[in-house]
């Protein structure tokens, strides 16, 4: 029987480990999962390298030397608005196929009047 410690951060891993984790108990009953979410994505590295953990989930960035990482997927953030007749000149919509607009086509003036952004000058 073994052990697999995984740290990770609960706001953004669970979703992508449970059912991974699932799969793996599955495959291999005879191992013991500790999956551990409540890690600050700062100290992921620090419970690798220091053996407190033998698997993390963190960002590319934080990796420290010593450590070896592979990407589980591609990530897309979007910078998503109220689907309005307000936000219908920002530039152009997201379809059905899930291909999405670079945010870099969207039109920044009407960007920069959102309360939320600042302007720069």
């Amino acid at each position: 029987m073994g052990k697999l410690r995984i740290a990770s951060n609960g706001e953004r891993t669970n979703a992508i480990l449970i059912p991974g984790v699932s799969a793996f108990a599955k495959q291999y009953p005879g191992i013991y999962i500790e999956l551990t979410l409540e890690h600050h994505l700062e100290e992921i590295s620090n419970l690798l390298l220091s053996g407190m953990a033998e698997v993390g989930v963190l960002f590319q960035y934080l990796l420290k030397k010593g450590l070896n990482a592979y990407p589980l997927f591609k990530e897309r953030y979007l910078f998503a608005v109220p689907d309005t007749q307000y936000f219908a000149d920002v530039g152009e919509r997201y379809n059905s196929e899930g291909c999405y607009p670079r945010f870099q086509d969207a039109n920044f003036d009407k960007l920069s009047k959102l309360p939320l952004l600042p302007r720069v000058p």
